[in-house]
């Protein structure tokens, strides 16, 4: 049975999941960045994700600075739906690319 995993907000109730880095919760106008396509794990394909421009930058380098970052940051958190809108719109420069849930069909 192929049952997708909820999370239960103190605000919204129970949505679906987004992972988002640390920084999109602490700061504002950090840029907004989001997978373009769903993972290719069925666990995960519905897991939206978003990451500001500091971890877009360092995740677009060689392996060894990738993993240097990755030690030095705090873990993804977990957020609905919803809050990731908030987080999105407090964050999201203009004419961004849309991640693979926002677009059309």
């Amino acid at each position: 049975m192929d049952k997708k995993r909820k999370l239960l907000c103190g605000e919204h109730g129970e949505t679906n999941p987004c992972m988002v880095c640390c920084h999109l919760l602490s700061n504002s106008h950090v840029g907004y960045i989001t997978a373009s396509e769903p993972d290719d794990d069925p666990e995960w394909s519905h897991l939206r994700e978003a990451w500001c421009e500091k971890c877009d930058y360092w995740w677009s380098k060689n392996r060894l600075f990738v993993w240097i970052y990755n030690l030095m940051t705090p873990d993804p958190r977990m957020v609905c739906e919803f809050c990731l809108e908030k987080i999105r719109d407090a964050n999201a420069r203009p004419n961004r690319e849309l991640g693979w849930w926002e677009r059309d069909g």
